[in-house]
C-alpha cells in the first residue's frame, strides 16, 4: 500500500505557498512600475514551447511633419505614408539552484533545515530577478558608452573633489531626466547603491510612504520611487573614493517574465550519503526573460541562456529604437 511521506507533504506546502509569479509581486521593480509582463511572451515562456530566442514586433513612431496643405486641383495627389515596423529579441535562461540536508545535521538541531530553505528561496529568487534587470540596465549603459556617445550617461563624477557638486541630488537628477528631451517627465523610479541612498537620506528630505496591496514599505525623493539595492555598480577612482551608478526608469522601461522550466523543484533523496545517515536535496528551477525595451538581445549565451556577466557587456545588446527619447532609461554616475 502506498504510504503518504513527508517530502510529499513538503512538495504540497512548497507548490501552495510559492510559485515563481509569488516572487516577482515581491520585486522592486515590478512594484514600481518599472518592469512589467508582455502578454504576447508569456505563452512563448513555457517549457514545452521550443526555441531560446523570442521576437517582439513593435510599430514605429509616425515621424513628425511632411504634412499637406489642400487645394483645389484635382490634378494634385496626396502620397500617403506608410507605418515601418521593426522587432525587440530577447533570449529565455533556465536558471537552477540546490540545497541539500544531511539527516544527522537536521537531528542534531532538533529541527528541520528545509523548512528554513523553503521560507527562504522565495527571496532568494526576488533577489535574482532584481540582480538580473540592473545587470541588463548595465549592459545597455555600456552600450551607450560604446556605440552611441553616451547618451544615456550623465557623469557627473570626474568633477574637481568630492564634494556636494559630485553627488546626487534632486537638480542632478533632474538633468539627468533631461537626457529623454520631452520624454522627461515620464522618469518615475531611482535605483541606487546604498552608499548612495545614506547620503540622500542625510539631505533630509526622503519620505517614507506604503504600498496599498502588499503594505511594503517605500521611500521616495523629490517624486522619484527609490530602489536601494547593493548589486548597483560602483567603481573605484582612487584609494579612499568610489564612484558609483544610479539607473533611473520610466514606466514600463523593461519587459522581464517567467516561465515554467518544466519542473519547478522537487526533493531528491540519497540513503547512502553520509555513510549511510541520508541526504535530501532540493532543487529549484526558474527560466527567465529580461529585456529592456528598445533593444534586441545579440548574445544567446549558450542552451542555457544569459547570466549576469553576459547581461551587463555592451556587446550582447543592440538598440532596436533608433529614437533615443523613446528609451525610458537614464544613468547617473556620482561620487556618492
Amino acid at each position: 500500500m502506498a504510504s503518504t511521506r513527508i517530502i510529499d507533504l513538503f512538495i504540497q506546502d512548497l507548490a501552495t505557498s510559492y510559485t515563481a509569479q509569488s516572487s516577482l509581486a515581491k520585486n522592486a521593480f515590478f512594484m514600481s512600475g518599472v518592469a512589467f509582463q508582455d502578454p504576447r511572451v508569456t505563452p512563448l515562456m513555457d517549457a514545452t514551447q521550443g526555441g531560446q530566442l523570442i521576437s517582439m514586433p513593435y510599430f514605429n513612431a509616425l515621424t513628425d511633419g511632411g504634412y499637406n496643405i489642400g487645394n483645389d486641383d484635382p490634378s494634385q495627389k496626396s502620397t500617403p505614408d506608410k507605418i515601418d515596423t521593426g522587432y525587440e529579441t530577447a533570449v529565455k535562461t533556465f536558471m537552477n539552484k540546490s540545497y541539500s540536508v544531511m539527516d544527522l545535521a537536521a537531528l542534531a538541531i532538533s529541527g528541520d533545515p528545509m523548512v528554513a530553505i523553503n521560507a527562504g528561496i522565495q527571496k532568494y529568487w526576488t533577489n535574482v530577478s532584481e540582480a538580473r534587470i540592473i545587470a541588463a540596465t548595465t549592459g545597455i549603459i555600456a552600450d551607450s558608452i560604446a556605440n552611441h556617445d553616451s547618451d544615456l550617461l550623465y557623469d557627473i563624477s570626474t568633477q574637481t573633489g568630492s564634494g556636494q557638486n559630485a553627488l546626487l541630488n534632486a537638480s542632478v537628477m533632474n538633468t539627468a531626466a533631461g537626457y529623454l528631451g520631452e520624454s522627461m517627465t515620464d522618469i518615475k523610479v531611482v535605483c541606487v547603491h546604498p552608499a548612495v541612498f545614506t547620503n540622500l537620506r542625510n539631505l533630509n528630505i526622503i519620505a517614507t510612504m506604503q504600498e496599498g496591496a502588499t503594505r511594503t514599505l517605500f521611500q521616495t525623493y523629490e517624486d522619484y520611487f527609490i530602489i536601494v539595492d547593493k548589486n548597483m555598480p560602483k567603481v573605484k577612482v582612487d584609494d579612499t573614493h568610489y564612484a558609483y551608478y544610479t539607473y533611473m526608469y520610466g514606466s514600463n522601461a523593461l519587459t522581464y517574465q517567467y516561465g515554467n522550466p518544466g519542473v519547478e523543484y522537487e526533493i531528491d533523496r540519497d540513503p547512502a550519503s553520509g555513510n549511510g545517515a541520508g541526504e535530501e536535496i532540493l532543487y529549484t528551477r526558474r527560466c527567465d526573460l529580461v529585456l529592456p525595451r528598445g533593444y534586441q538581445t545579440v548574445a544567446v549565451g549558450g542552451k542555457a541562456g544569459l547570466n549576469e556577466a553576459t547581461l551587463a557587456t555592451a556587446g550582447t545588446w543592440t538598440r532596436a529604437w533608433a529614437d533615443r527619447e523613446r528609451i525610458k532609461f537614464v544613468a547617473v554616475k556620482t561620487l556618492g
